[in-house]
């Protein structure tokens, strides 16, 4: 065992029901964080869909969410940021290991991390980086895992982004498993890109896929994978400057039916609006069943645009709204540098 290095112990837990499945917990999820998983599910469906070379990797299952992953990976996003440190060792600025400082979050029984800094975007730092990188590339599309925690370090023109995997027994298992939009910050009155992972065990892919954004409803298509490890797309309408809520929902072939997030709804910021990442509202929509959709929580978000915009924060069935906060929009330059990852447990090195 190197010095420095902690053993980490199998630890088996029960679901948990304290927070529904896409909802935050403890530290919530920034937009890009959430970009972050969904792309690693994508790239795992069908490793070879961006590029031929990589057909003969094996599609391996999308990841579910660690609250305990998201929390050590987004520490480790931050410390970087904060402290100037890019250890190639996976240390934390002040020294502390990298088994050391996971496992002080995580009770998994293996463990592996990727790093990177100064990637524009989510799918870039997954597509045109780790990919092309032989030890991310083996953490990204081993089967060894079922849990993902990603972190993002708002960095200047060098942003820090950082995936932790992990298994563990016990958990539980949602069959939508991450989603995002495309552009994270798109403009009012253009079009937006929204997908969805999903992962059904029997290898059956979901009857139907649907999309709701604000109370509007649109079939989603397969994008990549199947044989029940897939990813979904569609386009909607971007709506007016502010928070725009949407949530997807299916119907397995055993005729179960799954939201994303349990409840709520995800919330793109348009317009240069400042938004949080999850609001506890789900407006009503006509398409979807009555027992997964219709008003719950006090609403979240802020817009602007008076009564056929988005609910402001402090919302409840008697709707008021009110203006976001605006925020710049920025093109730096971006210069690409990896991380080395590392594995405990089944100790890989790059």
């Amino acid at each position: 065992m190197k010095p420095g290095w902690m053993p980490l112990l199998a630890l088996l837990s029960l679901p948990s029901l304290a927070h529904g499945y896409g909802e935050p917990e403890g530290v919530e999820p920034h937009i890009e964080e959430r970009a972050l998983h969904f792309q690693t599910d994508r790239l795992r469906v069908d490793p070879g869909a961006t590029d031929v070379q990589f057909d003969s990797y094996d599609p391996v299952r999308p990841l579910i969410y660690s609250a305990d992953l998201h929390a050590a990976a987004r520490f480790y996003a931050d410390d970087m940021a904060e402290n100037g440190c890019f250890p190639a060792d996976h240390s934390s600025c002040d020294g502390t290991s990298f088994g050391e400082r996971v496992s002080s979050f995580y009770g998994g029984s293996t463990i592996g991390e990727n790093i990177a800094k100064g990637q524009p975007s989510a799918e870039f730092a997954v597509f045109d980086s780790w990919l092309y990188s032989d030890g991310h590339r083996t953490n990204m599309l081993s089967d060894s895992w079922n849990e993902l925690g990603t972190g993002f370090g708002p960095n200047g023109s060098q942003p820090l982004w950082v995936q932790d995997f992990g298994f563990r027994g016990g958990v539980e298992e949602p069959v939508i498993t991450s989603a995002t939009h495309e552009p994270l910050r798109p403009s009012a009155e253009s079009d937006t890109r929204f997908f969805a992972a999903s992962f059904e065990p029997s290898g059956v892919d979901l009857a139907d896929m649907r999309l709701v954004v604000t109370n509007a409803c649109f079939d989603m298509e397969i994008d990549r994978g199947g044989d029940g490890m897939t990813t979904y797309v569609a386009n909607a309408p971007t709506g007016p400057e502010g928070c725009m809520p949407y949530w997807f929902f299916g119907t397995t072939e055993a005729g179960d039916l799954i939201s994303y997030p349990t409840e709520g709804s995800l919330l793109a910021p348009v317009g240069g609006a400042s938004c949080d990442s999850w609001t506890d509202e789900r407006r009503k929509a006509d398409c979807a069943p009555s027992d997964l959709a219709g008003f719950s929580g006090s609403g979240g978000g802020c817009a602007s645009g008076g009564a056929e915009a988005y609910p402001d924060a402090n919302v409840g069935q008697n709707a008021e709204y009110g203006t976001c906060a605006q925020s710049g929009d920025s093109s730096p330059r971006w210069v690409m540098l990896l991380g080395v990852f590392g594995l405990l447990g089944r100790r890989r090195r790059v």
